[in-house]
């Protein structure tokens, strides 16, 4: 299945504007031509995440959320312009939207005017189980021009532990299928925003290289799930076939089989090569197997033929 990487951030670009950041260029006194930056940014530049720091004193600050609150699963909810409360989000999430997912509010069309984001809509974001909301930069959390309300909205889930990431953009290149999303921050610490670079991997969403024009891996033509048997919940998947000369068939019998680990049993053991051995060796080896054990105590008894004289030829003489 093709997929593609979306970026859903915003580039800045120092010094153009009124662009929040700003950048020196120096030198090193001891190293020659080479190229430093002194940069000095708003935390709310471009896109960026907002952490219960901003509200609440006791709230956690961007270093100290865990990472996996920026990475996972997440659901695109594309809403109409207008207020965005309870009911427009449980007409775009359609059911969607898990616990533990990361939660993207997006326009229903690109050219609609802003939507707002209520406090009714945040509450149901959080009862819903989102882990983190992103919300693309025509949707604003609460109304223009009215901080308290931006302030509440925020809180619903800020206090909840539920960082927000704002100012998202290209989510028209969203498909509406599960994506994989990751918006980490810097691990800063007693800060209460950070920029962000928001990234999806979109099964969905056609490929930015045509298929075409992309080399092929040839498919496998087998694949055994052995992680139950194995317990990390690995995949094991066997190559396709390849063509080569076959080796000569051997008609001797496979071995038993023995339980496998995969059975719950030990490794089949190799079968023991057997050399190949003439049938007077064989004859021999019988013979020595079926005479006595010779006793150096016992004295060895003497024949007949050896007290009468025997000769190398076996004739007995005369007396």
């Amino acid at each position: 299945m093709a997929r593609r990487i979306v970026d859903l951030s915003q580039q800045l670009a120092p010094g153009e504007n009124g662009s929040p950041l700003q950048a020196a260029k120096y030198e090193l006194p001891d190293v020659e031509r080479t190229v430093h930056h002194r940069v000095t940014f708003e935390g709310a530049a471009g896109t960026h995440v907002v952490a219960p720091y901003r509200y609440l004193g006791w709230g956690t600050s961007i270093g100290e959320i865990a990472p996996e609150r920026f990475f996972g699963e997440a659901v695109t909810l594309r809403v109409h312009a207008g207020d965005v409360g309870d009911a427009e989000l449980e007409d775009a999430s359609a059911g969607r939207l898990r616990l533990g997912d990361i939660a993207i509010l997006a326009p229903a069309s690109p050219t609609q005017p802003p939507s707002i984001l209520t406090v009714k809509g945040a509450q149901w974001l959080f009862i819903r189980g989102a882990k983190l909301v992103a919300l693309d930069a025509s949707i604003a959390p609460g109304p223009a021009g009215d901080p308290a309300q931006t302030r509440d909205v925020l809180l619903a889930l800020l206090e909840n532990e539920v960082p927000v990431v704002l100012n998202l953009t290209q989510t028209a290149q969203l498909s509406d299928q599960r994506v994989a999303l990751m918006a980490l921050p810097s691990p800063v610490k007693g800060l209460d925003a950070w920029p962000v670079r928001v990234v999806a991997l979109d099964p969905g969403a056609e490929p930015a290289i045509p298929v075409a024009d992309v080399p092929q891996v040839p498919e496998a033509v087998h694949e055994f799930d052995a992680g139950d048997a194995a317990g990390d919940g690995a995949a094991l998947t066997v190559a396709p076939e390849t063509t080569a000369v076959e080796p000569p068939i051997d008609a001797t019998p496979a071995p038993a089989h023995e339980p496998s680990p995969v059975d719950g049993g030990s490794a089949p053991r190799a079968p023991e090569l057997i050399p190949e051995v003439s049938e007077s060796a064989v004859a021999a080896t019988a013979m020595t197997e079926r005479a006595p054990a010779h006793d150096a105590s016992t004295p060895t008894p003497t024949t007949a033929s050896e007290s009468a004289g025997e000769s190398a030829t076996g004739i007995v003489a005369e007396p």
